[in-house]
């Protein structure tokens, strides 16, 4: 959920072209460093929320990640303690979660947006390298069976 968010590099020069009172079509440029100030100002501070936000949101992740291990624990050693066969229902239930997180987007603008949670992950994970490595010892014992086949 890393975001790079950084600044130009190059302050951005604004200038301003303020109508006078009386007149529609005169116009007289004016002056705008306090502007240009404040802008770069605003600007540093909108990138450090932005930073804050994905902070959080990342010890907001980290946060739920370790209460569903807690929970997973504490299932079981309820369950150890069971006779056997009997079931005992699980102290929380899971839903799809998403946790706002602020991105930005090839133009360069950024985007106040939602990341979806897999609180399963872990557990997906573990099942493909499971199975791979299982697969990787069937293709081993197979082609081992094969070379003892052809030496007899």
């Amino acid at each position: 959920m890393k975001n790079n968010l950084h600044s130009p590099k190059h302050p951005v020069s604004f200038t301003v072209i303020q109508q006078e009172p009386r007149s529609n079509t005169t116009r007289a440029l004016v002056s705008v460093q306090p502007l240009e100030e404040r802008i770069w100002t605003e600007w540093e501070e909108f990138l450090a929320q932005a930073h804050r936000i994905n902070q959080i949101a990342e010890e907001l992740e980290t946060a739920i990640f370790e209460l569903k291990q807690k929970a997973s624990i504490i299932n079981s050693l309820r369950r150890f303690r069971l006779p056997a066969g009997k079931k005992c229902q699980d102290i929380c239930e899971y839903s799809t979660l998403s946790i706002p997180c602020v991105g930005k987007k090839a133009d360069g603008s950024f985007v106040l947006a939602t990341q979806k949670i897999d609180l399963f992950r872990a557990e997906k994970e573990a099942e493909l390298l499971a199975q791979k490595l299982r697969q990787q010892t069937k293709k081993m014992t197979t082609h081992q069976d094969r070379r003892v086949v052809t030496r007899s």
